[in-house]
């Protein structure tokens, strides 16, 4: 029914021989490539609680090279279209397609998660049981590698300004007043632990505060600033501090967080509208804060 159409569309497939799934570029129904996916082509860089990334480092390749697999871990929520949702309809509009990417899902076999899952644990989380990688899932998200997109010898800091929101909702009670007043992040984390960071600093705007927030970071060693270099991540600050200055690096961050005015304006006055609060959570101030 295609008739002699020359339209190129990539499809992703399972393949029968067992060892792992695959990606395919097909013209209407004749394979023009097909890729597998090996476990050995790929780097551990990083992990949350609720996905696992792994990094393309095999051959050359037009539709795996510069992506990375991000894998779900056992017991995490599946995001779905919801999360694909909130990436178009706003990361896309605020930072734009270069810089956001909602995922190709990706079809994929139990014996391949379980090969990777081998691979990567020798360099997981140290200090800390990582939960294991879900291997009921019947596909896994290949994504922009954002680490290593602007050429050789490129550097990448990734900034997490989480938690940083004082609650809003006016379905709070008189004894939770403490939650118009107090960010979410002073709430839940040991001062000691951070230092002087505030994530709220880090989105004001002021370069001052950015200074303060992005230094802090530094100094603490938190998991919210993490840095990369061609892809790979760095375990230490004495590692990076081999290869290039911190003060160098750590003012790219502050101009770049100093620039970013629109986004730094969105997240600080977040457009307001008061929700209801739902009948199954009208007895849980917290739940009725959270849908605010």
């Amino acid at each position: 029914e295609a008739g002699d159409s020359e339209e190129l569309g990539i499809g992703f497939g399972q393949f029968e021989n067992g060892e792992s799934s695959g990606v395919y570029l097909a013209e209407v129904y004749k394979v023009k490539m097909t890729v597998v996916l090996r476990a050995e082509d790929y780097e551990y860089i990083a992990e949350g609680s609720a996905h696992l990334i792994a990094a393309y480092h095999g051959p050359e390749n037009s539709v795996l090279s510069g992506k990375v697999l991000r894998v779900a871990l056992e017991d995490s929520a599946e995001a779905g279209d919801s999360e694909e949702q909130f990436i178009r309809s706003v990361m896309m509009r605020l930072i734009g397609s270069k810089y956001a990417d909602p995922g190709t899902p990706v079809p994929c076999t139990r014996e391949f998660l379980e090969a990777l899952e081998k691979r990567v644990e020798p360099v997981r989380k140290k200090g800390k049981v990582p939960h294991a990688i879900d291997k009921e899932r019947p596909s896994i998200l290949l994504k922009q590698n954002f680490s290593a997109s602007f050429g050789a010898g490129s550097w990448c800091l990734e900034l997490k300004p989480k938690y940083y929101l004082t609650a809003r909702s006016r379905l709070l009670p008189p004894e939770l007043s403490e939650k118009y007043r107090t960010a979410f992040f002073e709430m839940l984390f040991d001062r000691g632990a951070v230092g002087a960071y505030n994530p709220a600093d880090l989105l004001s705007g002021d370069r001052v505060r950015i200074t303060r927030a992005v230094r802090a970071l530094w100094e603490s060693g938190h998991k919210w600033l993490k840095v990369f270099k061609d892809g790979k991540g760095f375990s230490t600050r004495a590692d990076v501090e081999a290869q290039i200055s911190s003060d160098i690096l750590l003012e790219e961050a502050i101009l770049a967080m100093e620039m970013n005015k629109e986004l730094s304006d969105h997240v600080r006055k977040p457009p307001h509208k008061p929700v209801e609060c739902r009948t199954q959570f009208s007895h849980d101030p917290y739940a009725c804060d959270m849908l605010d």
